[in-house]
């Protein structure tokens, strides 16, 4: 778990992760980069893997923000 600033609400997202599902199933899931991204600027993160699942726990976010684009996920077919 990371920690940063103080408590608040959670939100809870379950995703597939690609490195667990077959390839034609792959465009559905979120690749290590991806998670990474959708964790960053939360105060609390926790991930737990459960059978090819990411379980994150998203606490904050940190401070206020707006939404931004950080970056594009490769194309898949």
């Amino acid at each position: 778990m990371h920690e940063r600033g103080s408590k608040g609400e959670v939100l809870v997202a379950v995703t597939p992760v690609v490195a667990h599902m077959p390839e034609e199933r792959r465009h559905i899931a979120l690749d290590e980069n991806e998670l990474a991204t959708l964790m960053d600027g939360f105060w609390r993160t926790e991930r737990f893997d459960a059978q090819g699942l990411a379980v994150l726990l998203l606490g904050g976010p940190e401070g206020t923000f707006t939404a931004k684009e950080k970056g594009h996920p490769e194309p898949r077919p």
